[in-house]
């Protein structure tokens, strides 16, 4: 719930949206975080936002920020 309001305190998500995400029965999915976005991380940030609401980036964005993050 933290990151949805976060994201729609950005702008970056609807509340429309969120709702219907938090709607959603829970399905098992589960968040790798062994890597924390800091706020001063805007493309990074971006990026998670984007994957989050749907709009996922290429298997090379992808796979170049997990290199990223190891």
């Amino acid at each position: 719930m933290r990151a949805l309001s976060f994201l729609v305190g950005k702008g970056l998500l609807s509340k429309e949206r969120a709702d219907m995400l938090m709607s959603w029965k829970h399905s098992g999915f589960n968040v790798h975080r062994s890597r924390r976005v800091e706020s001063d991380e805007r493309d990074d940030l971006v990026r998670l936002a984007q994957y989050i609401i749907g709009l996922r980036p290429d298997t090379s964005a992808i796979r170049s920020l997990w290199k990223r993050c190891m």
